[in-house]
């Protein structure tokens, strides 16, 4: 980008992600130079040439962001450098006129008719012993500490610049000046944020699109990295640290935008079962096997999908007793009679009817009556597993085409597999215990979605009524809870009719 920074000759090789460590941010130098409005001067010392620089870094002095009051001279290197020596460090000498008159210079900032950092007249500190106060330099290092800003251990270096505490507030001014954000930094953790309040922070940049990594309490990298592009795009500065006025507002932006999805949420819903219904009175609601199958097809989660699978249940219970019946009556007339004429009228029409296996014996047609045995069995566990083990054990059977339509009818519309398995992942990632899963079984027969008994056990009815809510909020369907079903299930307020 535009910022600008020191590089010295021994910092290590930049990276993509940072300038390298161990450089200076010449915008960090200029807050703390803020301090001193009117009486503080910048000198930046630029070179050129250097085949060492990564490929996403320019040389030279980008864009300055200079706070009101702060003076800023730059060149190259050896002008910056004479300037010092000859214009500016020598008593009573005007810093900004000297600049003027230094070819390749430039001035930035403040700029008043003069400015004169060594008074005139000034005399270098007297040499020689210096009468030692342990007693006032502790009291005085306690003070420094007790306040902790770069103007206390400055003000105590120019004091005691050879005191025992000197190496150690030397190290603190330069870990403050390495520090850019540091006064964001001690605000934030002034506020004394809770673990649940973090986790609230964190909450609201995921639901603003800000990508936390997670929302455990825990400030990481994934958390400051949302917090410094939030503020990006609220126009704070991107110091990746939280004040309580930027912590209101950004608790207000989520509230604003859940009550925004929430509403549209509202909206679909309202639409989704608006056109549910009116597909339902054109069809299922007509009645008849036909109206009920076209309905599921459509809506095979939809408000009615259960009330049509009962019906439509009835419905073919009731043509398989006549079917049988009228198989049974035909039977009477023909195979019954136990010749081979009657057999193979009976089987010309009823060719997998339920003496079908009896009249292929009685005509002597081999492996017949395994088949039948075989469907048999089939029909009495009447269950998908038992039609899937007759066509495995008789693909080619008699009664191939029933089961299949049976097994088609019984199971529903598919799903993809590959999506099941990563929604079961994330439902068993999310950890649910007894008591939430207790709360969704309830919050779902609320909205009369029927998910079985409220017991905390998730079984086919409980996933059939999250599939039907899943479709209802157009979130992908799978039966499985995910972060997101979660989330708007527990927060919803809409019963599905």
């Amino acid at each position: 980008g535009a910022r600008t920074w020191l590089l010295p000759r021994d910092a290590a090789a930049p990276t993509i992600l940072s300038p390298a460590p161990g450089t200076v941010s010449v915008e960090g130098v200029l807050k703390v130079l803020a301090n001193r409005p009117g009486a503080a001067l910048l000198l930046l010392g630029t070179r050129s040439g250097d085949d060492a620089l990564d490929p996403w870094l320019a040389e030279g002095i980008g864009t300055l962001d200079i706070p009101q009051g702060i003076t800023v001279i730059s060149g190259p290197a050896a002008r910056v450098a004479d300037l010092v020596e000859d214009g500016i460090a020598a008593p009573g000498a005007d810093a900004l006129a000297a600049a003027r008159d230094t070819r390749d210079i430039t001035i930035s900032g403040f700029t008043p008719p003069a400015l004169v950092l060594i008074p005139e007249g000034a005399e270098p500190v007297a040499s020689g012993p210096r009468i030692l106060d342990t007693e006032a330099e502790t009291t005085a290092w306690d003070a420094a500490q007790e306040a902790d800003s770069l103007d206390a251990y400055q003000a105590f270096l120019r004091d005691w610049p050879d005191g025992v505490f000197a190496d150690e507030a030397e190290t603190r001014v330069a870990a403050i000046l390495d520090e850019p954000f540091r006064a964001e930094r001690l605000a934030e953790e002034a506020l004394a944020l809770t673990r649940a309040a973090r986790r609230g922070i964190q909450q609201d940049l995921t639901t603003l699109g800000f990508n936390t990594r997670g929302i455990d309490g825990i400030f990481g990298p994934g958390t400051r990295g949302a917090i410094t592009n939030w503020q990006q795009e609220n126009g704070f500065p991107q110091s990746g640290f939280l004040s309580r006025e930027q912590i209101d507002r950004l608790d207000a932006q989520a509230a604003r935008r859940e009550a925004e999805e929430q509403a549209a949420a509202e909206r679909e819903a309202a639409e989704a079962a608006r056109l549910d219904r009116a597909y339902w009175e054109e069809t299922g609601a007509r009645g008849g096997a036909s109206g009920y199958r076209t309905y599921l097809e459509r809506y095979p989660n939809g408000l009615f999908a259960e009330l049509a699978r009962t019906r439509l249940g009835e419905i073919e219970a009731e043509e398989r007793t006549a079917a049988e019946a009228a198989d049974r009556a035909f039977w009477e007339q023909t195979g019954a009679r136990d010749d081979a004429a009657g057999y193979r009228a009976y089987l010309d029409r009823y060719p997998n009817g339920l003496f079908a296996e009896i009249a292929r014996t009685a005509l002597g047609e081999d492996g017949a009556a395994a088949d039948r045995a075989a469907w048999e069995r089939a029909q009495s566990t009447n269950t998908i597993r038992g039609y899937r083990n007759y066509l495995n054990d008789h693909p080619e059977g008699r009664f191939a085409a029933q089961a299949r339509q049976r097994i088609a009818a019984m199971r529903g519309p598919e799903i993809d597999e590959g999506a099941v398995q990563a929604a079961r992942a994330e439902e068993r990632r999310l950890n649910l215990n007894p008591l939430t899963a207790r709360l969704v079984e309830a919050r779902l027969a609320d909205m009369g979605l029927e998910p079985g008994q409220v017991d905390g056990e998730f079984n086919n009815a409980t996933r059939r009524a999250i599939a039907r809510y899943q479709a209802a909020r157009n979130l992908p369907v799978t039966g499985y809870m995910s972060q997101i079903t979660a989330v708007r299930l527990l927060a919803d307020s809409i019963v599905i009719e």
